[in-house]
């Protein structure tokens, strides 16, 4: 099944952020079993789109995604519970641009990401299970 994310409204000005519009796309997809979540040309900002398994996001060429600087734009850090031992890095995935955590069959084509921070990190994926990214 195909969706657009130009269905879903985004502002599409690489200023006002897409994360609604990314994220509301991948969920209705990822809900019908997987498909594709197609992103026309534009510039788009984002920060901490949850990617789902069997969504491919396919880009159109072009295509140019901006994050923010600001690590509060992005989610919350993961709480790291009562294992004193965990090591803190761990904590930071969801301080990206996209994330996953326990997805399969993730795919992205064609896209130019352009974070505005040496510290935001593009993509972040746990220790799960991917296969094609």
């Amino acid at each position: 099944m195909m969706y657009s994310i130009a269905d879903y409204d985004p502002f599409s000005d690489g200023v006002n952020f897409d994360d609604k519009a990314f994220q509301t796309a991948i969920d209705a997809c990822a809900a019908a079993g997987g498909g594709t979540v197609f992103v026309p040309a534009s510039t788009y900002a984002l920060c901490g789109v949850v990617l789902k398994s069997r969504v491919h996001l396919q880009f159109e060429e072009g295509t140019v995604l901006l994050g923010s600087p600001a690590f509060e734009d992005y989610p919350e850090d993961e709480p790291i519970g009562d294992n004193i031992y965990q090591d803190l890095s761990h904590t930071c995935y969801r301080k990206s641009l996209f994330f996953a955590e326990d997805a399969e069959e993730v795919r992205m084509e064609n896209v130019r990401i352009l974070p505005l921070s040496p510290d935001i990190r593009p993509v972040i994926l746990d220790d799960g299970d991917y296969e094609n990214l």
